[in-house]
């Protein structure tokens, strides 16, 4: 060391090196302001040639080695002090040549122990960069990555002298035309993640300065640090939220301002990032990205969007159904405006990325998410029915997963889907089978929504294709007890529903007996139902039989319901026509004998009474003329066939009374 002192002694003089690391600020003050007479001394001369450089880099070299590389941290805040004295001493004219021996040392102080010596490395740097200037931002990235250490300092005064330090680099930055905005941008995303808020406040104010110069275009560099804006939503402290909130509503503006060209460019690589933000779990986030994502298809009038058209969708429906009020009912919005924007599109766009988007959100419990994914696949079957034709297949199970949902506006939407996809090609019977085959293995669904969901596809289908179909197979189907169920349900909605009225209209007609016969044999797997058919179409010589056969039947309650609701049935305005023919028993006299046979059958409840004072209403003496005159032909078409369908009729009931026999064996060995 004594070597050294005696260089230092020649440099700067006893004074110099007694007082720059004295307790004393004043006196270090002092010191340094003989080091800046010195430094400046060196090129008073005339013709300093090297001579000068010379002598500042060994003043510096000593100022580091004796000094900031000195244990004692007097010694450091000296050495801090002097270079910035040699800074300042040098001007601008001359600094350029020795900032590598000026910059990087103080930077390195940065990390020092003592937060005094920390606070004197930020106003020395402050002084060095005062004089350099542009030449400074050489170092510019060691410099932030030390403001941001700094920032996060513990101590106040390092915070405060951090601070100055950091309007002198904005503002050298924002007056060089030549400051890399790029290589920065990429240090400034690295470091927006950093959750001290501090440093966040610091990433704000970089990123809002430099989106006020003229010459610097942020947008373009938006993608970089734009999740790191929406994060800051999140963040617990009030001002780093309200100031994220402010940057996000400028980029905005500046988005929807401007060309077309660039806004599509912008959006297309910023839309998959608000889409993430949609999905945060803090509620001002997901607002803040659903208000971009509006905006955004608000401009979709103007430019381009078909290939964020599925990410758009991804981020809207994941906010349609959510707890937060205000963000549901912009989500719902933007949804609507998105869909129309879609529909009315004639460029082609991502229609299988779409659907993925759609199977994906259909997992969804929530009601509004699921009939909005089901417009969207409505849509796409009207509008690009050749796309979608490709993807049908495997949109079929989750659809019909969809009606076993509780709400039934979401049945209802799943219902016009598969409407819409049974009219291509042959997907009719695919869906019709795959309808049966869900009823059959959820009983309870057909019991509870089998009567919803048959009325509504009759509002959507072709109502004679889906009952022949339906028919059709009902004759291959095993499962008698499943048969039973559904032609009772089926039934009830041909006779019953304005759905179907122009069908069961039909029936009535002579030249469609054919269509009668189609359904007559599947009936039969319910009795009480084929004779409420039979009835309907006139063929009252085929009812009476099947009266008759009745009398055969175990009682059981279920029967016996059935019967109660036929009478209450024949009782309302749709068999009207069939009770005026009563009317005319010389013509009618099966129908007669038909309900009679009904009303021996029946126990004397409500219905019974029902029964019989409808048929006192047939006066005795009308009845005996009409039996012993000559009648006039039944209206019916099955004469010719009747033995064989009444044969077909015992086949099928024989199979259930075997089938109820075992199942009841089969439930006596299971109680046991």
């Amino acid at each position: 060391m004594a070597a050294t002192s005696a260089e230092a002694l020649a440099v700067f003089g006893s004074n110099v090196v007694k007082t720059l690391p004295d307790k004393s600020y004043e006196k270090r003050k002092i010191a340094a302001q003989e080091v800046e007479q010195l430094i400046r001394s060196y090129y008073s001369q005339q013709h300093p040639g090297n001579t000068a450089h010379e002598k500042t880099r060994a003043a510096l070299e000593l100022l580091v080695r004796e000094y900031l590389e000195n244990p004692l941290g007097n010694y450091r805040k000296g050495g801090l002090i002097g270079l910035a004295s040699v800074a300042i001493g040098l001007e601008a004219a001359n600094i350029q040549t020795h900032l590598d021996l000026l910059v990087p040392p103080i930077l390195k102080c940065f990390s020092d122990p003592e937060s005094r010596v920390r606070y004197y490395a930020c106003e020395s740097l402050y002084n060095v960069a005062k004089v350099a200037r542009h030449d400074v931002l050489k170092y510019f990235n060691d410099i932030f990555d030390g403001l941001c250490k700094l920032f996060a300092d513990v101590d106040v005064e390092v915070k405060n002298g951090a601070q100055y330090l950091d309007r002198l680099i904005k503002d050298i930055v924002t007056e060089c035309p030549a400051f890399n905005v790029a290589e920065f941008i990429s240090l400034l995303s690295q470091r927006i993640r950093v959750l001290n808020p501090y440093v966040r406040q610091l990433m704000l104010s970089w990123i809002t300065i430099l989106d006020s110069v003229p010459d610097v275009d942020m947008l373009s560099y938006l993608p970089q640090f734009l999740e790191g804006l929406f994060s800051m939503l999140a963040d617990t402290n009030r001002d780093i939220r309200h100031g994220a909130d402010a940057c996000l509503s400028e980029f905005l503006n500046e988005i929807k301002q401007s060309g077309p060209k660039e806004a599509e460019s912008v959006i297309g690589e910023v839309a998959k990032i608000v889409v993430k933000g949609c999905k945060a779990a803090e509620n001002f986030c997901r607002l803040t990205a659903l208000v971009w994502l509006h905006d955004f298809v608000e401009m979709g009038a103007s430019i381009s969007l078909q290939p964020l058209y599925p990410a758009l969708l991804d981020g809207v429906l994941h906010c349609v159904d959510d707890s937060e009020e205000e963000i549901s009912r912009i989500a719902v919005t933007t949804h609507t405006a998105l869909l129309n924007m879609v529909n009315s599109s004639d460029f082609a766009f991502a229609v299988p990325e779409l659907v993925t988007v759609l199977l994906d959100k259909l997992k969804n419990e929530g009601v509004t998410v699921r009939v909005a994914c089901l417009q969207w696949v409505c849509m796409l079957l009207t509008r690009r029915p050749g796309q979608m034709a490709l993807v049908l297949e495997i949109l079929f199970d989750p659809i019909f997963e969809t009606l076993k949902h509780p709400d039934s506006e979401v049945v209802v939407a799943a219902l016009q889907v598969l409407a819409q996809i049974s009219q291509h090609g042959d997907f009719f019977d695919l869906v019709s089978q795959k309808l049966l085959h869900l009823f059959a293995k959820d009983r309870k669904m057909l019991d509870q929504r089998g009567r919803l969901v048959i009325r509504q596809l009759c509002t959507y289908l072709d109502v004679q294709q889906l009952y022949t179909t339906i028919a059709k197979a009902l004759e291959q189907e095993q499962d008698l007890e499943y048969c039973h169920q559904l032609v009772q349900i089926f039934n009830w909605i041909l006779l019953t529903a304005k759905e179907t009225k122009e069908f069961r209209e039909k029936l009535l007609h002579a030249d469609e007996s054919e269509l009668f016969r189609r359904l007559l044999v599947p009936w039969f797997h319910n009795p009480v139902s084929t004779l409420s058919l039979c009835l309907w179409v006139q063929e009252y010589d085929m009812a009476f039989e099947l009266v008759r056969r009745f009398a055969t039947f175990e009682p059981s309650v279920e029967f016996l319901v059935q019967l109660d609701q036929l009478v209450h049935l024949m009782e309302s305005p749709i068999f009207a026509r069939m009770r005026l023919h009563l009317l005319d028993p010389r013509s009618h006299h099966t129908l007669l004998k038909a309900l009679m046979g009904l009303a021996m059958l029946m126990p004397q409840a409500s219905a019974f009474q029902i029964l019989h004072h409808r048929l006192q209403i047939v006066q005795t003496g009308l009845l005996s003329e009409g039996l012993q005159k000559p009648g006039v032909a039944s209206p019916g078409t099955l004469k010719a066939e009747l033995s064989g369908l009444l044969q077909k009729f015992d086949e099928v009931t024989l199979r259930h009374v075997r089938y109820k026999i075992v199942e009841n064996a089969i439930h006596s060995d299971a109680m046991t």
